[in-house]
């Protein structure tokens, strides 16, 4: 039961870290590549470490995976707000910035 439990975890972890990817991918602008990469990358690393915890089964797998989840909480909204705010002083156009100085007849399809 609980190796069936350790590969959802994994498995979802996996899917969110994808999402995180094709976010970062695909977002038109700067401001909104760097909120998909800390939201959905948070919580696909904190699942994947709960499923490697939970494949292992060890106390110490679990106390890693949880001091390790608890830093990378800590950590990637910190290094998301201070990059965003280094974007935001170095004055970067965003998307909607781009699409209303190019003027109507030059906005891509």
């Amino acid at each position: 039961m609980s190796e069936v439990l350790a590969q959802i975890l994994l498995i979802a972890g996996g899917g969110f870290m994808l999402i995180a990817g094709i976010g970062v991918w695909r977002m038109p602008d700067v401001f909104l590549r760097l909120h998909c990469s800390t939201k959905s990358a948070t919580l696909g690393v904190i699942l994947m470490l709960a499923g490697a915890a939970m494949a292992l089964g060890t106390p110490g797998a679990w106390i890693r995976a949880v001091a390790a989840s608890l830093f990378f909480l800590l950590t990637a909204p910190v290094g998301g707000h201070a990059l965003g705010r280094a974007i935001a002083r170095r004055r970067t156009p965003s998307a909607a910035d781009i699409e209303a100085a190019a003027g109507p007849d030059q906005r891509p399809a």
